[in-house]
């Protein structure tokens, strides 16, 4: 069963989340603040790493992001990165992901629920 570590801040989020993807046949491992997604990410070895960009403390998503894969090493790990600031922030601009924002996918919220579980299934095709 493949395992996807979240990391956000947001509880009900959180919540959203663990329930789509265990009913899709998904491990789901929870990290609420950046440290304890970091300390998670190592210690569990995720399949897939769903990441805030916006959270309250000292390291935010795109750091994190940057520490998974540099520091911990983990570059064949995919990440998809939820952002509630793109459309707001950047107007008609698109981020996309490249060797400063080390991850795979950019997701806005509200978040689809098709639309994540179609990616996490492409991302993952051979594991599930």
């Amino acid at each position: 069963m493949p395992k996807i570590l979240v990391i956000d801040d947001d509880r009900e989020f959180q919540d959203f989340l663990g329930f789509l993807l265990e009913s899709e046949g998904l491990e789901v491992c929870r990290a609420y603040t950046a440290d304890e997604g970091l300390k998670e990410a190592a210690s569990i070895k995720p399949d897939l790493i769903i990441l805030d960009v916006m959270m309250p403390a000292h390291l935010e998503g795109l750091a994190v992001s940057r520490k998974i894969r540099q520091e911990l090493g983990m570059t064949e790990v995919p990440i998809i990165m939820i952002t509630a600031v793109a459309r707001e922030a950047l107007g008609p601009y698109k981020i996309v992901p490249d060797d400063f924002i080390p991850v795979d996918y950019f997701i806005d919220k509200p978040v689809d629920p098709r639309k994540l579980v179609r990616m996490i299934r492409d991302l993952l095709k051979n594991s599930f």
